[in-house]
């Protein structure tokens, strides 16, 4: 099928000649069930602004999947696959079950075009104040790390990621924590987000004596909101990010004020049921002895594979660690770098296209790194199960 950006005459064949041979095809040889993956922007009328024209000064009328069809359409893609929809829903019979499917976007590794519109935001499907829907496909790299977290154990992998994105459809209907859900965390500024460290990985810096407890759903939801943001991070690099962060937990000066049992297991809990396979590295920095005794409350909890990730550093060993490991630019003065903290909001702010309160702009990673491919038929063997345990799932930042 063809993508939007396409030449007219590929469209015409791509969109509609192969759909009705592909019906005709499956009618042919008794093929019980066809779904055709089409688009939302189907039902956007002429008028309307392209999906990928500049974002307007007021919004477009909010419009639904129940709204019939225009009577023209905004671009030859829309009605390209208008018409490729109309040659599915017509073959419908009960020698033949078809559906079509209208995701808000799907895009990938490597895309040019549409991530553009995604980090500007658009406001076509729904109530007309939400972003755009996107959906990111179900990738051999996204499939490899549930596959590794849950050691190659399929039936896990596939559940697990089932009800993940389950949680993110109940907790993340917009498909991402807002700014607004994170205000009380976001005032207390005490996490930040420099750039890339050098394994080109974005990394995230939290100075813990800033942290006052509260509501404890809340600050998950800022846990979840800051790793999102790394994702992000990660994906302006394409194909050269290996998919993983690190971060450095600043403890100097907590004091039992800013201790948080709940938020420190949130942490973890939330890196190993929704994100694994994220974590490279957490650098705990300069942990006074009073923590030791709650981090012993939470190290029961932590995967054995994560916690061979987590490495305590005196200030002395930082100074001595941090410099092979952050170019100086993006670490603090403290931390024996020339930068200065960047927090994770203004990152949102400058993905999204928003203003934002500092100046400085993201470092570029000062050394490369490249996807682990898949290199053997056991490994394309389970991501192929677990695809079949998980079909029809839409994943944001999975």
């Amino acid at each position: 099928m063809q993508a939007a950006g396409t030449p007219p005459a590929d469209l015409i064949s791509g969109n509609v000649n192969v759909t009705r041979l592909l019906i005709e095809s499956c009618l042919e040889l008794d093929v019980p069930a066809f779904i055709l993956t089409s688009s939302a922007v189907v039902i956007i009328p002429e008028k309307s602004p392209g999906p990928l024209a500049p974002p307007p000064s007021s919004p477009t009328v909010p419009l639904s999947e129940k709204d019939p069809l225009p009577a023209r359409h905004v671009s030859l893609y829309a009605a390209s696959k208008a018409a490729a929809e109309r040659i599915v829903l017509g073959a419908n019979s009960h020698v033949l079950k078809t559906a079509v499917l209208r995701p808000g976007g799907i895009y990938g590794t490597g895309d040019g075009q549409v991530v553009d519109v995604i980090l500007r935001g658009w406001p076509y499907i729904g109530h007309g104040k939400s972003l755009m829907s996107m959906v990111w496909g179900l990738c051999a790299a996204t499939l490899r790390r549930w596959l590794v977290a849950r050691k190659w154990d399929v039936e896990a992998a596939a559940r697990d990621l089932r009800d993940h994105a389950a949680y993110r459809v109940q907790h993340m209907p917009e498909g991402s924590i807002t700014q607004e859900q994170v205000q009380i965390d976001l005032l207390q500024e005490k996490s930040f987000m420099n750039g890339y460290n050098m394994a080109g990985e974005p990394f995230c810096i939290v100075i813990a004596r800033r942290h006052i407890p509260h509501d404890a759903a809340a600050t998950r939801r800022y846990i979840e909101y800051c790793l999102d943001a790394g994702i992000r991070l990660g994906q302006l690099r394409g194909e050269e990010w290996g998919g993983k962060m690190s971060g450095i937990f600043d403890l100097a000066g907590v004091s039992y004020a800013n201790y948080d049992l709940a938020t420190l297991k949130a942490v973890f809990e939330v890196l190993q049921n929704h994100y694994p396979e994220r974590l490279s590295k957490l650098y705990l920095y300069r942990a006074p002895t009073a923590f030791y005794a709650l981090w012993a409350l939470v190290c029961p909890f932590i995967d054995p594979v994560t916690k061979t990730k987590i490495v305590f550093l005196t200030k002395e060993q930082a100074l001595q660690e941090f410099p092979k490991l952050f170019p100086a630019q993006v670490l603090p003065i403290k931390m024996g770098g020339t930068g200065s903290l960047r927090p994770n909001a203004d990152v949102w702010n400058q993905l999204m296209g928003r203003p934002f309160r500092h100046s400085t702009t993201l470092h570029p990673a000062t050394a490369d790194i490249t996807d682990k491919a898949l290199d053997t038929d056991a490994d394309t063997a389970q991501i192929s199960a677990v695809c079949a345990g998980v079909a029809g799932v839409k994943i944001a930042h999975a």
